[in-house]
């Protein structure tokens, strides 16, 4: 059986004056027959080598949206995604 590498994901809960920003998922997940694409998500991505998941969060943050973002805390939860072939392991921040 082939081992599966379960990625960590970080993603951001952005509120600002009460209304909380989501992204519309562009890309076609080849890896899943289910895509997601056209989805609303929270804004994040995967922690790569060597990162802290804060700094994945900061990368991230500048990569899809352009802007810096302030981490206020850690949401004291851990979500795990189980879909066909895929599995994430999910850590989010506000």
């Amino acid at each position: 059986m082939k081992k599966q590498i379960i990625p960590v994901v970080v993603a951001a809960i952005i509120n600002q004056k009460n209304q909380f920003l989501l992204t519309k998922r562009s890309e076609i997940d080849e890896e899943d027959s289910q895509s997601y694409q056209d989805f609303w998500q929270l804004p994040g991505g995967s922690v790569e080598f060597g990162e802290k998941p804060e700094e994945t969060l900061h990368r991230e943050m500048k990569e899809e949206l352009g802007t810096q973002v302030n981490i206020i805390s850690l949401l004291p939860k851990i979500f795990t995604e189980i879909r066909q072939n895929w599995q994430g392991v999910f850590i989010v921040y506000l």
